[in-house]
């Protein structure tokens, strides 16, 4: 199962999947065909991309994607999810909202850094982290799994413990 999460304009969609028909996770941004030129404009910045964003990042059929072997535990691999998840929207908000024009040769700071931090990039993703945590509560989505997908938890013994 493959789950959609708009992405802030037409033709721009996160997705996620917790298991493809391949076995793995993974996380990314699929463009439809209106939006072709913004694909092929962040194809232009592999590099930049995967240092902000992942090292293993793919690209193909309009997609960006970062593809990861499951772990052991359903919750780690959601994690994981949550973890790339997070810094797709850090790095790409910014240029899908129109705030930022265009990718320069390198960004301050690192994707995945506090997302508190003051900058017009870490306003623009609490904003769009906030829709998302209220969509997922409010969605369709079983209450249990969305709180999985917006809690961070490290210990294991503590989430089994609940």
């Amino acid at each position: 199962m493959t789950i959609s999460l708009g992405a802030g304009i037409s033709g721009a969609v996160y997705q996620l999947s917790c298991r493809n028909q391949q076995g793995k996770a993974f996380v990314g941004i699929h463009f439809d065909q209106s939006r072709e030129d913004m694909y092929r404009s962040f194809c232009l910045h592999k590099s930049l991309i995967t240092k902000k964003v992942h090292p293993n990042i793919v690209m193909e059929n309009r997609s960006l994607r970062v593809y990861f072997e499951l772990y052991a535990y359903l919750f780690d691999t959601m994690a994981e999810i949550k973890d790339v998840l997070e810094k797709f929207i850090q790095f790409f908000s910014p240029y899908l909202d129109g705030s930022v024009e265009r990718l320069p040769e390198d960004l301050p700071g690192e994707a995945g850094e506090e997302r508190n931090n003051k900058g017009l990039q870490g306003k623009v993703v609490e904003g769009i982290m906030q829709i998302d945590k209220e969509w997922l509560r409010s969605s369709m989505i079983d209450p249990r799994l969305a709180e999985i997908l917006l809690e961070e938890v490290t210990d294991e013994r503590e989430f089994l413990a609940k």
